[in-house]
Formats: structure tokens, C-alpha cells, sequence
């Protein structure tokens, strides 16, 4: 291989970088966002750790009992509008609220709420963080993303 060939095969590979780094993380976003789904709507725990506690509301309390629900401790499963309004935006490489309206009846009035507004009104009440990732959640991410690079990198050499 002559030194110019080099050249041009060094340019072609620092050109594709940035597709590499967008496809290490694209690749990668569904197993974040589903460490993010099973802390808070499995293991019902926010950022830091702490679980949400209990239920106050005795009539809350009944209705979720009136639909099936669990009372013994809170979680943010109501009907699974919520969790599913999590989403993957591969275009700007990030886990969002997706910015459709959830629609609920109770007491036979229908709501529609915003899930954005309604995470923010889960940690005022909650008084925790719990809608951004954890320390463990981005050092995973991070580790995991930059191995994929690392792959991609390779396979692209041929290596």
C-alpha cells in the first residue's frame, strides 16, 4: 500500500466516524430504555435508589383496587399508557416522552394528560428524581456505547 492510498483510507474512515458514533449509540438505545422501563416500572425505585413508598389516598386507593391494581406499595402502572409513552427518538439519539396525549376514565370523566407533565407531577409528589437515568444506568450506557464503537470501528478496518 502506497503512502497516498493510506491517506485516502484514513480520510474515508475519519469521514464515516460520526456515522459510526450514531450507530453505536442508535444500536444500543433499546437496552437503555429498557433498564430505565424495569427500574422504575418493575423494581419502582428513582434515580438515586429509593423506592416511592406507599399510597395516602384511601379513595386512590380503592379505585386502583377497582381495576385491578395492587395497593401494597406505589408503583406507576396504571394501565401501561404511561410506561408505553417512553420512547426511542433515534434522530436525536435520546429516550423521550413521547408528546401524545394519555387518556384515562375514572368516575366516568375522561382525562387527558401530557406524560411529560405527568412524570413532573409523579416526582413533585413522589419528592425523587426519577425520570432521568441513573449514575449506573449512564456508566452502562456509556461503557456498553463505547464497545459497540469500538466494534464498528474494527469491522469497518476489516479487523
Amino acid at each position: 500500500m502506497n503512502l497516498i492510498k493510506l491517506s485516502t483510507v484514513f480520510n474515508e474512515m475519519a469521514k464515516r466516524m460520526p456515522n459510526l458514533a450514531t450507530e453505536a449509540i442508535q444500536s444500543y438505545l433499546p437496552e437503555i430504555q429498557a433498564n430505565l422501563l424495569n427500574r422504575i416500572f418493575n423494581d419502582n425505585l428513582g434515580a438515586n435508589g429509593g423506592s416511592f413508598g406507599g399510597y395516602k389516598s384511601k379513595q386512590y386507593k380503592e379505585y386502583r383496587l377497582s381495576i385491578g391494581r395492587q395497593v401494597t406499595r406505589k408503583d406507576l402502572q396504571l394501565t401501561g399508557q404511561f410506561k408505553n409513552s417512553i420512547i426511542i427518538n433515534n434522530d436525536a439519539l435520546s429516550i423521550e416522552f413521547s408528546k401524545s396525549n394519555l387518556s384515562y376514565k375514572r368516575k366516568n370523566k375522561t382525562y387527558n394528560s401530557i406524560p411529560l407533565d405527568i412524570a413532573k407531577g409523579q416526582e413533585t409528589q413522589i419528592k425523587k428524581l426519577i425520570f432521568e437515568p441513573s449514575k449506573e444506568e449512564i456508566e452502562s450506557a456509556k461503557d456498553a456505547v463505547t464497545a459497540n464503537f469500538r466494534v464498528l470501528i474494527l469491522t469497518e478496518l476489516g479487523l
